[in-house]
């Protein structure tokens, strides 16, 4: 009896001893984690920046091509009228020009000129790419102030890049800021295939 005790006993103390060996090496790798974890959120936001700097210069690449062939262009343009004006379309009044490019068939650039009730003016400018607004210049113009505002967006229609500044396209807050954009972007798209 006395040797299945003892037997009982160091089968109980091997398994202990097991028990602490895999409690130690959690704890090493959890301490390896939480040392790495740093790093690893480091080179996260490094590649997603890479990666925001490599569609931005894409971006820039495919505006310099845009703005030099601009005068090889076919312009059409629409003056908006009351017809033009629903509930849908909170973007432009009546005699708002609107001038869109096209390459052969290929809508290249939309610019709009929007008057305000002040005085002031929007001069918006969309960049097209396989139909998709890929770069916006909004710039807004008073009689004291001019202000340029630069939303360039990844082929996805996420809002990537405002001004000189990277913007986390996950938030709520540039969700919807890209949403509105992009959806004035569709209703100005849209009249030039009327």
């Amino acid at each position: 009896k006395i040797a299945v005790v003892v037997r009982y006993i160091t089968i109980e103390l091997e398994y202990l001893n097991e028990e602490r060996r895999m409690k130690n090496r959690i704890k090493k790798q959890w301490r390896k984690f939480i040392l790495l974890s740093p790093f690893l959120f480091m080179c996260s936001l490094s590649f997603a920046a890479d990666n925001a700097k490599e569609i931005l210069s894409r971006i820039r690449k495919d505006f310099a091509e845009t703005t030099r062939d601009i005068n090889n262009y076919r312009v059409e343009s629409v003056t908006i009228t009351s017809k033009h004006i629903t509930a849908d379309t909170p973007y432009y009044t009546a005699g708002d020009v609107i001038y869109f490019y096209f390459e052969n068939k290929e809508l290249k650039k939309i610019s709009a000129i929007i008057r305000q009730s002040d005085d002031s003016k929007w001069i918006k400018e969309y960049y097209v790419k396989n139909d998709n607004a890929y770069f916006i210049l909004q710039t807004y113009i008073t009689k004291e102030n001019k202000d340029v505002y630069r939303y360039y967006f990844s082929s996805e229609g996420d809002l990537i890049w405002i001004n000189n500044n990277p913007v986390d396209e996950n938030q709520d807050e540039f969700k919807a800021m890209a949403g509105e954009i992009l959806g004035e972007f569709e209703v100005f798209r849209q009249l030039s295939e009327k």
